[in-house]
């Protein structure tokens, strides 16, 4: 194989705003440098921030979780296509913010990017997006649901500050195990065995 041909792989991030967004990454073996390829999506869905997103077996899914209670399952094929704008926009807000933070500019302050709470509208994506798939919503919980992890390419388990674990098929979203724990449960691993 040739040494200059890299690796590369999506990488998925949630955020306070609630959106997760993808990118597909290359790594140069060579350079050791990372360059972002392809489309940039957005996935909308999450009324709340995105506290986790984990990858599917095979790579065409991920879930992720948040403060609006929820988990969903995306096709990772889906999503809106952003061209840039909106992202720049949102860098734009989040310097005025930092600025703000350290006493400057304080006259703006409502401009300042906040985590969005449960009840929230979440933001609408702009319209010159392209949607493609909706996500499938898993719903359950009564608290925020800090972790999520995959045993299998059809069960995605869940842990949630309400002190609960459970477990979901990951094609229909129906609950299909659900346990309670001493404590609000902030990580969450699956192993086989």
């Amino acid at each position: 194989a040739d040494p200059s041909s890299g690796s590369g792989c999506i990488v998925a991030a949630g955020a306070h705003d609630g959106i997760v967004r993808t990118w597909d990454v290359s790594v140069d073996a060579r350079k050791g440098k990372a360059k972002v390829q392809g489309d940039h999506r957005m996935f909308v869905g999450h009324e709340g921030a995105v506290t986790c997103v984990a990858a599917g077996p095979g790579g065409d899914h991920f879930a992720s979780c948040g403060h609006d209670k929820t988990v969903r399952v995306w096709n990772r094929a889906g999503g809106f296509i952003d061209d840039g704008s909106h992202s720049k926009e949102a860098g734009k807000k989040l310097k005025k913010s930092s600025k703000r933070r350290k006493g400057e500019d304080e006259e703006d302050a409502e401009d300042v990017p906040r985590f969005l709470m449960p009840g929230d509208e979440p933001p609408e994506p702009p319209t010159h997006f392209k949607p493609l798939e909706d996500e499938l919503k898993m719903e359950g919980h009564t608290d925020n649901v800090a972790a999520v992890a995959w045993e299998s390419p059809t069960t995605v388990w869940s842990g949630s500050y309400d002190h609960t674990l459970k477990s979901w098929d990951s094609t229909t979203g129906q609950l299909t195990q659900s346990y309670e724990v001493p404590k609000a449960v902030m990580a969450l691993a699956c192993v086989a065995g």
